[in-house]
């Protein structure tokens, strides 16, 4: 455990080179942050702090740098201490009433905000539609040939997707399958669909083939959309930083989110938990050496359904990303959960 002064100095050095992206000496601690102690005092603690591997002294500097112990000391310290920043993220809620509700740019507009207010990488996965019910299928006649399949789910997730097949598809026929898929697929689980059995007595043959073409591009179109959970924005943010400067280092970190699902298990243990978590450094086994994770589950109706999170260096603004984090995971579930739960957007 630090003592009152060693926790105080470091904290300032913490503070001072999140700011300034420059190892801190005792003198400029001094001045800037009233410690009422002589930069002499000021150097014997930091050489204390130094043994202790809380900070380190680059080769080419006289001042010091925090370590990735030295951050997780300050973030547990502000887990003690801290609130969500509320005055500070008034406009988020704004902000969200002024969004269209469909899944898809509720996510996307989340990300690009979370990269907004906290200049990292931001990080949001949609809720799983694999725990999802089918709220509805929609089956719209197009020009020429082949129809539109629009399938709505319980969250009001809309999923579209064409079926082309030769020749034109009568409205009454259209009007017979949609019939059918929805007395047979609504409220089933996502995951169920593909096994569940469609009740299609009085079908032609032809019918028949064309109701089972329809229920399999359905399944389709539902897997795709596994792949579309992931929405990240803030790259540029990344790549603006000291820390990234080098081609190597920023092909290593794009690549990391370009294969965000990498990410995924990590984040999981903050989607179970619906708590805010922070990874600082080598904490993890993604090979983050410099950069910290903070996320969040954010949950609908009491249940976890997502998560969200920002990647960025180290050196962070930790009070503002975990409050961010915090903040806004708490108001896309309220919004999720606020959501029509029928109807297409």
């Amino acid at each position: 455990m630090l003592d009152e002064r060693k926790r105080h100095i470091l904290s300032a050095l913490i503070k001072d080179f999140v700011t300034t992206a420059e190892p801190v000496g005792s003198k400029r601690l001094v001045e800037r942050y009233a410690l009422q102690i002589s930069p002499a005092t000021v150097r014997n603690e930091l050489a204390t702090l130094e043994e202790l591997g809380y900070i380190s002294q680059p080769h080419t500097s006289a001042g010091r740098v925090p370590t990735d112990l030295g951050y997780r000391f300050y973030v547990d310290q502000l887990s003690k201490v801290s609130t969500p920043m509320e005055n500070d993220f008034a406009e988020v809620k704004e902000f969200y009433s002024r969004l269209n509700h469909e899944i898809g740019l509720l996510m996307r507009e989340t990300s690009h905000l979370l990269s907004e207010l906290t200049h990292c990488a931001a990080l949001v996965y949609a809720p799983d539609i694999r725990k999802e019910r089918i709220k509805h299928i929609d089956l719209v006649g197009l020009e020429g040939r082949g129809a539109l399949i629009v399938v709505i789910t319980s969250n009001g997730s809309v999923s579209k997707q064409v079926f082309d097949c030769p020749g034109v598809i009568e409205a009454e026929t259209l009007k017979k399958l949609e019939a059918i898929l929805n007395r047979s697929l609504a409220d089933q689980p996502v995951d169920d669909i593909s096994s569940a059995n469609l009740i299609a007595a009085g079908l032609t043959g032809a019918e028949s083939g064309l109701l089972k073409q329809v229920k399999a591009h359905i399944v389709e179109s539902l897997a795709k959309k596994l792949t579309e959970r992931v929405y990240y924005d803030g790259a540029a943010f990344l790549l603006a930083r000291p820390e990234v400067s080098a081609v190597r280092r920023a092909h290593e970190v794009i690549g990391l989110l370009e294969q965000n699902y990498r990410l995924l298990d990590w984040l999981q243990a903050a989607s179970d938990e619906c708590e805010v978590i922070v990874s600082i450094g080598a904490e993890n086994q993604l090979d983050l050496n410099g950069f910290s994770l903070v996320a969040s589950g954010y949950e609908v109706h009491g249940q976890s359904v997502g998560v969200l999170g920002i990647l960025g260096p180290t050196r962070m603004d930790y009070p503002k990303a975990i409050s961010a984090v915090r903040h806004i995971a708490k108001n896309l579930g309220e919004v999720l959960e606020a959501r029509p739960k029928t109807g297409l957007s």
